[in-house]
Formats: structure tokens, C-alpha cells, sequence
């Protein structure tokens, strides 16, 4: 999108990794965002080109942080729980780099037991209440691995 009412279809130089936070995605699937209508109905102003459809599923082609080829699932969850204003969130992980991400995302708290134990933990961080809202997401590492919620 170029300005209001200017929306274009340019070809653009292949992508590269820029920071260690990038990757390139193989795209499956991209969709308009409805955030992307502001600028198109003259509601935001467009002060320079800028790219739609920023709604996408796909594979890693080229990333520092994970592999080539794994698919990419669950703390985008954490990220849209904190965007959208919930107060508490709580991401279940036994995995140290994962809590770790969830927490840069917006987690504030950690619950790494399963079962049982897990619905425990999260009715005592809940004063017995559970949970308002849950999001299952399963990250694969790779498809040949174990996975973890």
C-alpha cells in the first residue's frame, strides 16, 4: 500500500535475516488483516509503502534461533493475550528457552506440571477459580520430536 486507495503488487527483493529475532517463512497461507483496511479507507496515514497481508502460516526456510523446516505454533498466543489487555497469563512449559520466551512475551506466570498437578498449580495461581480463557497450542520442534503444549 502506497496511500489511501493505492494498493499496488510489487516485486521485491528476496528477504534476508537482518537480526538474530528474524526468519523467512515459506508462505502457505496470507490473509488481510483487518488492520490493514485502516490505511486502505484513509483512517491511518501512510507515510511510506507498506506491506498487507501480514496474516500467514508457513514453514521456516532461513532462521538463527530454530531450525529450517519446523513449523512455527503457541506464543503467538501469549503475544495476543498481552495485546488484547489480559492481566494474568499463564503459559504451561517444561522447557527452560520456551518459559523464557513466554515470559518476554507477556507471561507472568509458569506452570511446568502436567495433568492433575497442572490443573492444581493453575487453580491456586487462580485463587481456585481456573482459568477465564485457554488456548491449547502444541509447538513441534521438529516433526520427528517430541512435542510439548
Amino acid at each position: 500500500m502506497h496511500a489511501h486507495g493505492d494498493v499496488r503488487v510489487e516485486d521485491l527483493p528476496e528477504p534476508t535475516i537482518q537480526a538474530p529475532t528474524d526468519a523467512i517463512i515459506r508462505l502457505a497461507a496470507v490473509r488481510v488483516c483487518g488492520s490493514d483496511l485502516w490505511p486502505h479507507s484513509g483512517s491511518d496515514e501512510v507515510s511510506e509503502p507498506k506491506p498487507t497481508g501480514h496474516e500467514y502460516v508457513g514453514v521456516v526456510e532461513q532462521v538463527e534461533s530454530i531450525k529450517v523446516g519446523d513449523f512455527v505454533v503457541g506464543l503467538l498466543a501469549v503475544l495476543a493475550a498481552k495485546e488484547l489487555g489480559a492481566e494474568r497469563i499463564i503459559a504451561m512449559s517444561r522447557h527452560a528457552d520456551r518459559q523464557a520466551l513466554a515470559r518476554e512475551f507477556g507471561a507472568t506466570d509458569i506452570v511446568e506440571k502436567r495433568g492433575d498437578a497442572g490443573i492444581a498449580k493453575v487453580k491456586k495461581l487462580t485463587d481456585g477459580l481456573g482459568a477465564h480463557s485457554v488456548l491449547e497450542a502444541v509447538v513441534f520442534e521438529r516433526l520427528d520430536d517430541e512435542c510439548d503444549l
